[in-house]
């Protein structure tokens, strides 16, 4: 079996430290041979979990602790600047029909404000402090919390509730000087 050559120094544990990126998640991990058991290992979750890896398995080595002395293949692997590395990476493309970037940040930037707010939350009998669950005087942390909590609970398709959540938000926020 050929491997890469080693690109990485060696640490006190491992030898022959070289970079792999992953072909389904384009994620780069880390293939080494432990000095002393002569064993190798990989930084995916596979490895660090079941001590089973497809990187390993591609590279034709062993998993599961077995010791394994390959033949090197001598290719200097390429490095790429973050420039070759940035100019790769897919661009927003206005041409879909989603607006351009800065119609985006403008959206991203709207809060509800205060007046919505309070009319929102006039059609509901909870308080803005009963709909994140919290009592008597909170803090902006606080706060900040529960909206995360209460955001992630309701589906994206309940519009109504999302909005009830932002609409409480915005009156702690507006009571709380943010």
């Amino acid at each position: 079996m050929s491997i890469p050559a080693p690109t990485l120094p060696d640490t006190a544990a491992y030898v022959n430290r070289f970079e792999i990126k992953s072909e389904t998640s384009d994620r780069v991990y880390i293939v080494a041979q432990s000095k002393t058991g002569r064993w190798w290992s990989c930084s995916c979750h596979g490895w660090l979990r079941h001590k089973k890896c497809k990187h390993l398995t591609a590279l034709g080595l062993p998993s599961n602790h077995q010791p394994f002395e390959p033949t090197r293949k001598e290719v200097p692997m390429a490095r790429k600047t973050f420039a070759e590395i940035d100019a790769a990476r897919p661009r927003y493309d206005t041409s879909k029909g989603m607006g351009d970037p800065a119609e985006w940040v403008a959206k991203f930037g709207e809060r509800m404000g205060f007046e919505e707010a309070t009319a929102v939350l006039r059609t509901t009998s909870e308080t803005p402090r009963r709909i994140f669950g919290l009592d008597g005087m909170v803090t902006w942390a606080e706060v900040r919390a529960a909206y995360r909590v209460h955001m992630t609970r309701i589906p994206e398709s309940d519009v109504e509730g999302r909005r009830r959540i932002n609409a409480a938000y915005s009156v702690l926020a507006h009571e709380l000087g943010h």
